[in-house]
């Protein structure tokens, strides 16, 4: 049978790409039966409700390394404490996100009048406060799916998750149909969201009996959890100003055509980042667990680099399709005027593939509690990108919004964090990159090949573009195969056992 941990994974990009193509097929449904201002007024109070989600600052983030050291200590009433300080917590986030979305609820007019009918600013005081509610439900729930992720039940959750995704397009469509509206969709999502708290609740209480203990609480626990969840909230904080300013700075130094042509080769780039990310957080608790009780770095390291080489599988797999087949899905899926996304994307993209690879890392020094620096080292140059970032839009335009995160990535993510690794986290990142390099060569030759085929043959139909796409995996697969070490042949055929 499947591990959680395998299980967990396949589920994870099941529900990737189940993600992919809801947002494929379910965004022109709601163009279409929402109309160009209500999917405008929806997506807008989306936005800004779903900003409240940053109350979060970490602490869920936090919960799975306070839990295995309790877990470990086999102290069970510091579980129940734990428990009970995180369900305070948590319900302390949800009367905040109330509180701060009754005001926005109040300030609606203000906010919106000068462009909105009478109708819209409605609509859009019905879509605040539903979203509102969902949000708090969201922080009740994320203290059981918490503990349910420090258990590793990773088929419960993904599954969860993976029905969840479904779910919700599956409910609003026909009420799309009959002719009701944005509130529709947000009347579903709230119902589905109060049904996987109950889903959640109910299989962390009877399933893994999670307990709550309110007395006696340590509050000086509290501290520990706050400045732990600090600095990942800092990340968090940097994250949205290093992907979302040059949007912005776009828009007052460029024009919105830039802002568009942005965006596309953003979304792209977020496709890259879930492949990677999805990965790294099944390894989560594992690595909580070898550094609370034994800290072997070697053992750390060679998780590191099993995970970071099964990325770079994926990642480099993904990217070559993308530089071989790029130019003419873009075409089609946003029109020719949106060709510059392209060269944009891959300027994102190719320097990200080392953060990508190495985000085991950040999950490695989150639970040794040292990714201080990180957000620090971070913030620094967060900065340094916001004025780099000015000052070549205005002297080159739209390319100019990639310069200062480039710079970024090249002296955090490559030079600053791999020393780090190496000297304070006592990493081995010369044996990492020695393992991952061999992960490349599969997606150089593979794509070199095709892309000679594309400038004799040019991909200029759905059937040359499927044909070079079967071409271009027949190759990296079978290269992929030759390069895999003993251990990753094993896995897969054990895979393939299963499944025959």
């Amino acid at each position: 049978m499947f591990s959680q941990k395998q299980s967990g994974v396949l589920l994870s990009y099941v529900n990737l790409i189940a993600k992919n193509l809801i947002v494929l097929v379910y965004t022109p449904v709601l163009l279409r039966y929402l109309g160009q201002s209500q999917y405008g007024l929806y997506q807008m109070i989306n936005s800004v409700i779903s900003s409240l989600t940053i109350l979060d600052m970490g602490f869920g983030s936090a919960y799975i390394r306070f839990y295995a050291k309790a877990q470990v200590s086999n102290d069970k009433d510091a579980e129940k404490k734990l428990n009970g300080l995180y369900l305070l917590i948590f319900l302390g986030l949800a009367l905040v996100s109330v509180f701060v979305g009754s005001v926005l609820v109040m300030l609606n007019s203000t906010m919106f009048g000068r462009t909105l009918n009478a109708e819209e600013l409605n609509t859009t005081r019905a879509l605040m406060l539903l979203m509102t509610i969902n949000v708090a439900i969201t922080f009740i729930s994320s203290v059981f799916d918490s503990n349910i992720m420090a258990h590793s039940q990773f088929k419960f959750q993904r599954s969860r998750q993976l029905f969840q995704t479904i779910l919700t397009p599956i409910l609003t469509i026909p009420l799309l149909i009959v002719g009701m509206k944005s509130i529709a969709i947000v009347i579903v999502q709230s119902s589905v969201t109060i049904l996987f708290l109950f889903l959640n609740t109910r299989f962390a209480l009877r399933v893994l009996g999670m307990r709550f203990q309110f007395h006696h609480l340590n509050f000086s626990l509290f501290h520990q959890v706050f400045v732990f969840s600090f600095f990942i909230f800092l990340n968090q904080i940097i994250d949205q100003i290093n992907w979302n300013v040059p949007s912005f700075l776009l828009g007052m130094f460029s024009g919105a055509r830039d802002v568009a042509v942005f965006a596309i080769a953003n979304q792209i780039k977020n496709l890259f980042i879930s492949l990677s990310t999805t990965l790294s957080g099944v390894f989560a608790p594992e690595i909580n667990t070898i550094v609370t009780t034994t800290n072997d770095n070697m053992a750390l390291t060679h998780i590191m680099t099993s995970v970071g080489r099964m990325q770079s599988f994926i990642l480099t797999y993904v990217l070559g399709g993308f530089i071989i087949l790029g130019p003419f899905f873009i075409s089609v899926w946003a029109g020719p005027s949106y060709s510059d996304a392209y060269w944009l994307s891959l300027i994102l993209i190719i320097p990200f593939y080392v953060t990508l690879v190495q985000n085991t890392g950040y999950e490695i020094i989150r639970a040794k509690n040292i990714h201080q620096f990180r957000a620090v080292v971070e913030l620094v140059f967060a900065l340094v990108n916001i004025m780099v970032t000015i000052w070549a839009i205005k002297e080159i335009g739209l390319f100019g919004s990639t310069i200062g995160t480039v710079l970024t990535m090249v002296l955090v993510s490559w030079l600053i964090m791999n020393w780090f690794y190496q000297r304070r986290a006592g990493l081995d990142m010369f044996f990492f990159w020695k393992r991952i390099a061999t992960t490349l060569v599969p997606s150089i030759i593979s794509t070199t090949i095709c892309w000679a085929i594309t400038i004799k043959i040019p991909v200029s139909s759905f059937t040359l573009f499927i044909l070079l796409g079967i071409v271009y995996s027949v190759i990296f697969f079978c290269l992929m195969f030759l390069v895999l070490d003993k251990k990753e042949k094993n896995k897969i055929q054990v895979m393939f056992h299963i499944r025959r």
